[in-house]
């Protein structure tokens, strides 16, 4: 009996490793686009973080405390919280090719940034979500 393989059904192509999750190597140091590209995003996100803090004082600390406050330093809390984690995740892709770290820890650790980061996204959609419906149902 003849046994035929057919090449589009292999596990792997030449020049990539079985697991996707090791195509990318952290030893190496990133592209210029991507160096540009992510200190752009980190300026970005140290502005909306300065904002958000500011928020975060004023709502705290300056204001009494209605549904409408408590919504709105909610969000600020969810927002505050995005930024950073996006900051930590660009700082983990600069840090890990000078430490070389390894490509078992980067994955786990990029996926628990990742997730935290999804869990603050939708938080703030969500919150946001409520705040609409909230002053919809006021309307009515």
């Amino acid at each position: 009996e003849m046994t035929t393989t057919q090449e589009s059904l292999s596990a792997t192509t030449p020049g990539r490793t079985a697991s996707p999750r090791f195509a990318y190597n952290p030893c190496e140091r990133p592209s210029d686009g991507i160096v540009v590209t992510s200190g752009v995003c980190t300026c970005i996100s140290l502005c909306g973080l300065v904002g958000n803090l500011v928020v975060l004082w004023f709502l705290g600390c300056r204001m009494k405390h209605n549904s409408f406050t408590v919504y709105v330093l909610n969000l600020a809390i969810a927002d505050s919280s995005l930024l950073l984690l996006l900051l930590l995740n660009l700082s983990l892709h600069f840090i890990a090719p000078e430490y070389c770290i390894s490509p078992d820890v980067f994955f786990l650790t990029n996926s628990i940034l990742f997730f935290l980061f999804l869990f603050c996204y939708f938080a703030g959609m969500y919150l946001l979500t409520a705040m609409s419906v909230e002053r919809c149902l006021a309307v009515v």
